[in-house]
């Protein structure tokens, strides 16, 4: 999980799709940027419209 992560970690690195979108060093960020990173072009309806996913 990504508070354990922020315990161990000096830096952190998002891939999505095989390509880096971030490198952040953890004292100088948050979990909330790493979370939009990881997750950034994805409607936050996306989950939670009540339709099985595709």
């Amino acid at each position: 999980n990504l508070h354990d992560v922020f315990e161990v970690a000096d830096r952190v690195t998002v891939l999505r799709l095989g390509r880096n979108v971030g490198d952040y060093a953890v004292a100088e960020t948050t979990q909330q940027a790493i979370v939009q990173a990881i997750t950034a072009g994805i409607p936050a309806t996306a989950a939670s419209n009540g339709e099985p996913p595709v």
